[in-house]
Formats: structure tokens, sequence, C-alpha cells
């Protein structure tokens, strides 16, 4: 069954069966939608969401969204990030009677779907583009605190939603002494886990942990594709992280486990863009996914310079920009991409591809794209409910952001929890001046896709970013 709507304005009553059934809803731009879903009873214990993603990439599964249903009729909202043209939306475990889909307000009654828990700022490493690797390493390292784990352990379990939670902070994530009695005290099925590695510390017992547990993806930085760029950027064994690797490959191949995912990530730099296409045949026999990102681009990396066994690594001459060369090169990795049958991502939400603006701002104008016909800041998914990196943060202090680029909205410790601070007067500001077009004043610093696009658009548009007012602050 196909129901289709041209718009997100006005309501459609349809009987979703037990079976997946298809929705179809047309955007103008990217960004959150809520659906207001009237369920008439459930034929499982969960509604479930599924967007085809089409055409576009991803070096990752679909977006997967889950809500617990009790028995009996209900009316369930939910928040789905969708995309500029037509969403093929896959629902199933209950018999619906109507589905409106409108803007998202301003207080989401629903949690964020996705979080990040920076787990440890202590590394074994030292990537030359990582503060672990400039001198003296990263000032005030610190594991995440049991307190903090506890309190958000306790509102995991008591999630009635899918929750995609990352254990990835500013160091290696093996190293943090909660790591693994945050997954194992996560009991909830509608939560899982991710977290993103170096690789090293990849033993036959952690393998086999991993296998066991909820956590479903496991993201490798790599950054390279041969050993000569991997020692250069990352300064440490290339033999030694790819044997651990192929490791996890064959193990995972001998568990059965069908919804396990390896992805690989490169962090893209002048250095290591001819090592792209080994990076993905290294992708295409591990049975792995390929993430590109670029370097992040920010002022405040301007002294930034890395001296190690005859390698001189300069920030600011490593940041990419638009050219021939560059757009040459991406397009050939996603051609052989595709050739190799490698799920392949280019993010560019959280650090995209910037050019220097007259006042030297970081803007994002993409000349193969159209402009944006309302502001790109109405965009971000972010403080609804996200499939990109801009997921929500809670870091060590208990001071919760939207995404791991935005200044605390709140604190889960003196603000009521996660779900406190996400429907608190800081968190409905930010939302109120996203929906208006502005910048809230918690994100004016980021270099994301929808604030850097933000200031170009305003700039062509001759649009005004108003004062931030400061009751929230």
């Amino acid at each position: 069954m196909v129901f289709m709507r041209a718009d997100q304005a006005e309501p459609f009553s349809q009987s979703i069966g037990s079976g997946e059934s298809l929705i179809e809803l047309s955007r103008g731009e990217d960004g959150p939608v809520r659906f207001d879903v009237g369920v008439i009873d459930r034929n499982e214990p969960h509604l479930s969401f599924r967007i085809d993603p089409g055409a576009g990439e991803r070096s990752r599964p679909p977006f997967r969204h889950s809500i617990r249903l009790a028995p009996g009729p209900s009316q369930q909202p939910v928040y789905l990030p969708l995309r500029k043209g037509t969403n093929r939306i896959l629902a199933s475990g209950a018999l619906v009677q109507s589905i409106e889909a409108r803007p998202p307000d301003v207080s989401p009654c629903r949690p964020p779907n996705q979080l990040i828990i920076p787990i440890t700022s202590y590394c074994n490493f030292q990537c030359v583009m990582c503060p672990h690797g400039l001198a003296g390493g990263v000032k005030g390292r610190a594991h995440y605190p049991d307190q903090v784990a506890d309190l958000l352990i306790a509102e995991l379990n008591q999630y009635d939603q899918s929750c995609d939670v990352a254990l990835t902070g500013l160091g290696e994530s093996f190293m943090a002494p909660v790591f693994g009695r945050f997954v194992d005290a996560v009991t909830n099925p509608l939560v899982r886990f991710n977290f993103t590695t170096n690789g090293s510390m990849l033993t036959g017992s952690r393998i086999e942990w991993i296998l066991s547990s909820k956590i479903w993806r496991v993201n490798v930085s790599l950054d390279a594709g041969t050993p000569e760029t991997f020692f250069k950027i990352r300064r440490s064994d290339w033999s030694h992280v790819v044997r651990n690797l192929e490791a996890l490959a064959e193990a995972r191949a001998a568990s059965g486990r069908t919804d396990f995912w390896l992805e690989l990530n490169m962090t893209l730099m002048r250095e290591n863009l001819d090592d792209i296409e080994p990076f993905l045949r290294l992708a295409s026999r591990l049975k792995a996914g390929a993430y590109l990102a670029y370097l992040n681009d920010y002022d405040s990396n301007e002294n930034w310079r890395v001296e190690h066994n005859g390698f001189v690594f300069d920030y600011q001459r490593q940041i990419l920009r638009r050219d021939p060369e560059l757009t040459g090169k991406i397009s050939r990795a996603r051609s052989l991409a595709k050739a190799l049958g490698v799920p392949f991502n280019m993010e560019t939400d959280m650090r995209p591809l910037l050019d220097i603006g007259p006042s030297g701002e970081r803007i994002d104008i993409d000349p193969a794209s159209e402009p944006a016909s309302t502001a790109p800041i109405s965009h971000c998914p972010a403080p609804w409910a996200t499939d990109v990196e801009a997921a929500a943060v809670v870091h060590a202090d208990g001071s919760v952001a939207m995404c791991c680029l935005q200044a605390p909205i709140g604190n889960i410790r003196t603000d009521g929890g996660l779900m406190g601070v996400w429907q608190g007067p800081a968190a409905r500001s930010v939302r109120e001046r996203m929906l208006a077009g502005v910048t809230p004043h918690q994100c004016a610093n980021a270099n994301c896709v929808f604030v850097a696009s933000q200031r170009a658009w305003s700039k062509k548009t001759g649009s005004l970013e108003q004062a931030d007012g400061a009751a929230d602050r």
C-alpha cells in the first residue's frame, strides 16, 4: 500500500497492516518533520519507521526509528529527519488510523534519538590533526565519571523510543573504565551502541565481547590507505591495526550477526588525497562501509604545526578548498566505491568544504547545488531527530548540547535529567530561533553546513541575523 502526499501540511488517513507499508512525502528542503500517528492497535510491541535512502549516499544502513506502544488506541508523535525531494518512509508494527505531517514544535515530547557520550579524553595515539598530537597533548584529560554515566544509564533504560548512543570522545574508547559497564548496564532493547576506535586495542577478547553486546557499529579511524601515509598522520603501525580489523571482519562473518556494521573513516587533507583508492579497496576487502569527511576548518587552528620523523604537518595548509582537482578525486572515489560495492558517504553536514568570505568568515557555497529557498539554519535536524553526525552530546560534567559544535543548553544533574534539558527554556529558544531563520547564539561559532550556509544565505538575500536575547544564557 502506498500513501502519497505532495506536502506536509495536510493530514491523511489510511491503515497500516501488520506488514511493511510505504508513506511518500515530498519536501522542498532538508529538515525535521513531526508526524502525529493515530494508532488503532498494535501488531507488535513497537511502531517502527525506516527511511529508504534511495539514491542518497550512505556508509551505514538506512535510518530506523521505533517507539514503544501500549495495547489499544493512542496518538503517537514521531520526529523524523527528512531530505529534500521525495522521502520514502516504510512503517510497520501497528494498525494506523491517521498520519498527519507538520513542522516540528519547539518543545518536542520525545528525547533525542541519537546521543554522543564523550567517554574519555585519553588516547594511545598522537595523530597530527588531533590535540593529542600537539606538544603536551590534551590538557585536563579525564574519563567519563561514574556519577554522570549512572544518571544516563537510568534514563536510557526508561526510553520509550529507539536511541543510538555513540560512546566516543576525544580519545580511544577502550581506555575508558566505564565503557564496557555502560554498554552492559543498558538493558532497554530500544537502545543500541556504536563507537569510534583507532583499532589498536581490538584484541580477540574485546572482539568477542563486541559481537555479543548491543554494539551494532564500529567506526575505525584510519585516515590513510597505505602504511606510509598512516605513519605520517597517525604515527603508528599500519600492519597491527589492519590485522586487528581482519580479525574483527572474520569474527563478524563467523558470528552470523546480520545487524553488525564495520565502517572505516578517513579525514581528508592534502597529505592523504592519493590514498583514497587504496582506502576504498581495503574497505571492500573487509566488507566495510567507507566514510570520508573534511578536516575541521577553524581560525583557532591557524598556528597548528606538528613535526615528527621528517614530516611537517601544517594544519592550515592541509585544509582543502573547492577546486577542479579535488572535485575530480571525490567523483572518482564515488565511482570506485560503487564499482567495488562499498557503501560510501562523503560527510558534509558537520564538516563541509568551506569557502572564505570577504570578511574572513567561513561560508558554504556549493556552486553545484541550488540555493536554499528558506534559511539554511532552519534545516538543522539536531534539536528534534537526527540522522547525521549532529547528535546530542552529554559531556562529562553533565552539560548537554544539541550537537558537538554547540554551546551547552543545560545540565542533566540540575535541570531534570536529559528530558528536562531537552524541553527546557534554552532548548526551546534554540528551536524558536532556528525555525524563525535565525542562528542561535549557542551555534554562532560553529562551521557546520547549516551555520556556514546561513552566513552565505544571509549575505546573498540581504537578511540580517537578529541579535540574540540573553534570557536563556
